[in-house]
């Protein structure tokens, strides 16, 4: 099993954060419907969630009872965590994992709905690449950690993404 890393080179967290944005972005750009008469919601709806869920409560969830909290992370949030949430138990890690799974399995749901409900009032090619776009991005996202990050981190064995990693490369859990 490899070790554990006390520090994340700046890629990393380029990479994941680029990429969750720009899912993000794309996801809201395709649920943009030509022509509608009204402003829309959900488009609004899907940046803003990521926003709140990913950079407000999953790190007050997860970074505050992280290894890795006011150091360098995988996703760089380990540093900014200190600015919102006082550092708690790294032993209740685990304890925000019910609100980062409901996010994960959310988030790709609105994202890909919002992009088919505009496509089936527009139908046009710019939907799909908007679809393809955010599904290349968020896979990547996903990924990314799933290969980079998540065989080195200290909450490898705690996180369902950390186990997927190490079964995907063939370590034992």
């Amino acid at each position: 099993m490899p070790e554990p890393r006390e520090a994340w080179g700046y890629t990393d967290i380029i990479a994941t954060n680029s990429l969750l944005a720009v899912s993000a972005l794309a996801a809201a750009a395709g649920s943009l419907a030509r022509g509608e008469r009204r402003l829309s919601f959900f488009p609004a709806f899907i940046p803003l969630y990521v926003a709140f869920m990913h950079v407000f409560l999953l790190r007050k969830t997860l970074c505050r009872n992280c290894h890795y909290y006011g150091e360098d992370c995988c996703t760089g949030w380990g540093k900014l965590a200190p600015l919102w949430c006082e550092k708690g138990d790294e032993g209740n890690f685990s304890q925000g994992m019910p609100l980062a799974a409901a996010f994960w399995a959310t988030y790709p749901v609105l994202g890909a709905g919002g992009i088919l409900r505009a496509f089936r009032r527009d139908r046009d090619t710019a939907r799909l690449r908007h679809l393809v776009l955010f599904t290349l991005s968020f896979l990547g996202f996903n990924l990314w950690h799933i290969f980079r990050a998540c065989p080195y981190c200290h909450h490898r064995e705690e996180c369902p993404k950390g186990m997927m990693a190490l079964a995907i490369k063939g370590k034992e859990v």
